[in-house]
């Protein structure tokens, strides 16, 4: 069984996973995937007027999506939110 590529613990910007669900085998934009995790479970979505799906996270300022499904919504926002993580927005850096 071949090592793993990363060692256990939490998952730190620029990591690839291979075969890792989670992250479909691209490289997570992150600093924390748990922090990711998190900040979606405090997700907001509502269904506009024309019928789209606006995602934000109140907590995370800039982290908004606007898509045509609800999961397109979900996935859009998880990556705003990784690219948020990435660039600082949360103070980490």
């Amino acid at each position: 069984m071949p090592k793993p590529l990363v060692k256990p613990g939490p998952i730190m910007a620029a990591q690839v996973l291979p075969g890792c669900p989670q992250t479909k085998g691209r490289m997570l934009m992150c600093h924390n995937y748990n922090s990711v995790n998190k900040a979606m479970a405090k997700a907001k979505y509502k269904q506009l007027d024309d019928g789209t799906y606006y995602g934000k996270i109140a907590e995370c300022p800039g982290v908004w999506a606007n898509k045509n499904t609800l999961e397109k919504c979900r996935k859009v926002l998880h990556e705003v939110l990784e690219e948020w993580f990435a660039l600082g927005k949360n103070g980490s850096h």
